[in-house]
């Protein structure tokens, strides 16, 4: 009996794993090499339905079928069935009531009553012999909603799982920890995140005929990361008036999870944002929408470097990321994504503390990978106007960073510790600066070249020097002298001054406008002497 109790219980929990899509190897660790299969929903072969439910969970109702022998009387053995109302009926037995009631209560209280009508003292073997069709109504936005008749050995998320066309429904899109159940007058909620990460079977009732069952969509939610093991976790929702605690209590941590601190980054502001806190110091501190909880690994295990997102992202602030496993796209999602004015095409890294050392290493090896040193200083600044190559040496000893592009569509960027991620605001517009006959701010127009900026702004004036046009790039506090041919939204287009007209505004236009003086001054003193 023992064996095929214990067969019985791993046939159910491979169910439950195929219903959750468990992945292959957490579905080896809870089975075993054992193949998983379904329950039947129909008249066990030579057995009961008793040990596949919980008795304690399971709830009786309209179509459980029945077997009541009495030992030591086997022409006393009857099968009745629950009808809708919840209720036994048998002639000799009369009626029991036992619907909405958990299996091991209905036994016994049918045990009772089929004692009190025998006439000595027998034992009585109760057993469920067929289960239930629960017929119940799923709603939300999920692919197959509607009316469903599942077997009432089935939960709540096989429910939602077949409504959602076999498919789990995402717990980063739905609200699981608010799914609604109302049956008749009453109406429930349960955390079906607590069930997949806590294995509380409460949690994930079995179907009862006539539920009607509401999943939304999540309204509110805090991003969870770093050393975590559970089925679900990144975004999580969250309820109303939650604290740190109350999300802290539905994780299960990993052996290196360091679960003496976190670093609770808020959405805007306030206690905690941002700082290393204890978990004592942390539960009571009530979290938001889009607030950020990281877990951070233990010493021994490595320190977590911290990286700052700032721009145009929902949730700027610092972060931290185990050592090499952070990647641009996690840090920008971990900062809540780009928010509507963001320019994520855009996208640049500031490698703080990092300028000299690159430099250095260059200089050492200026034939090696990377940018030639020429790029910086050197023959190359030599080729062009004095106060170009002024502004372009300055630019190197403004801050003390390094700053690194990225490309477009790059799949990862290596980031180190102290990085900062900068998402800047969308620009539709190049600014036409310098001399041209109408400065000002003009259209971006993707894959245009710079002439036709210079021809919307009406041309160059007699002024322009069109052989050194420059373009004029800021990035967040400093700014970057391109070639005119990299042009790009939000760029500056800089038509300087001719050297010819500097010369003669700055010499030759002084000394003219000075002879008018002069020669006054000579008349006025040679009338005077006379």
């Amino acid at each position: 009996m023992y064996l095929t109790f214990f067969c019985l219980t791993l046939l159910n929990l491979g169910r439950v794993a195929n219903a959750l899509e468990i992945p292959t190897e957490l579905r080896k660790k809870l089975l075993g090499d054992i193949e998983s299969k379904s329950l039947n929903s129909g008249m066990e072969a030579g057995g009961t339905m008793d040990n596949s439910l919980d008795p304690m969970r399971y709830l009786v109702g309209g179509g459980d079928k029945f077997q009541i022998s009495i030992v030591g009387l086997p022409s006393q053995e009857y099968f009745p069935v629950v009808d809708p109302e919840g209720n036994l009926y048998d002639g000799e037995l009369g009626l029991i009531p036992v619907g909405k009631i958990p299996l091991a209560q209905a036994r016994e209280v049918i045990a009772d009553k089929v004692k009190k009508n025998l006439r000595k003292n027998y034992d009585v073997y109760i057993a469920l012999r067929q289960i239930k069709t629960s017929t119940v109504s799923v709603t939300g936005l999920l692919n197959n909603p509607g009316t469903l008749s599942l077997p009432g050995n089935m939960r709540i998320l096989d429910a939602l799982k077949a409504a959602n066309g076999g498919l789990l429904p995402s717990p980063e899109k739905f609200n699981f920890r608010r799914v609604r159940v109302r049956n008749g007058d009453s109406t429930a909620e349960f955390d079906l995140l607590r069930f997949l990460n806590k294995q509380d079977m409460d949690q994930n009732p079995y179907l009862y005929p006539g539920d009607l069952i509401a999943l939304d969509q999540i309204d509110a939610k805090v991003f969870v990361a770093g050393e975590i093991r559970d089925f679900v976790y990144g975004w999580i929702p969250v309820k109303p008036g939650e604290t740190a605690g109350d999300i802290l209590d539905l994780l299960n941590f990993k052996e290196t999870a360091d679960t003496t601190s976190l670093i609770l980054q808020r959405s805007a502001g306030g206690q905690g944002t941002g700082k290393a806190l204890t978990f004592s110091e942390a539960r009571p501190i009530a979290v938001f929408n889009n607030d950020f909880i990281s877990i951070g690994a233990k010493k021994s295990e490595g320190r977590a470097d911290t990286i700052r997102v700032t721009g145009e992202v929902k949730r700027p602030g610092t972060y931290p990321v185990p050592p090499g496993g952070g990647s641009l796209e996690s840090l920008i999602e971990m900062a809540g994504g780009a928010t509507d004015l963001g320019s994520p095409e855009r996208i640049y890294i500031l490698r703080h503390s990092k300028r000299n050392a690159v430099l250095q290493a260059m200089n050492s090896n200026p034939n090696g990978n990377g940018y030639p040193i020429e790029n910086f200083t050197g023959t190359a600044l030599q080729t062009v106007r004095p106060e170009i190559a002024s502004s372009m040496s300055d630019l190197e000893k403004s801050g003390d960073f390094t700053l690194l592009l990225v490309p477009p569509k790059e799949e990862s960027v290596f980031l180190e510790d102290g990085d900062e991620i900068h998402l800047p605001r969308k620009e539709n517009s190049v600014y036409v600066s310098g001399n041209v006959r109408n400065p000002g701010v003009y259209p971006y127009l993707a894959g245009a070249g710079y002439r036709k900026y210079i021809d919307a702004a009406n041309g160059y004036t007699n002024k322009a020097d069109r052989k050194n046009i420059y373009v004029l790039a800021s990035y967040k506090g400093a700014s970057q002298i391109k070639d005119k041919k990299d042009l790009a939204a939000g760029d500056i287009l800089v038509i300087p001054a001719a050297v010819e007209y500097k010369r003669w505004s700055a010499v030759f236009l002084p000394i003219v406008l000075s002879v008018p003086g002069v020669l006054s001054l000579i008349i006025t003193f040679i009338a005077i002497t006379k």
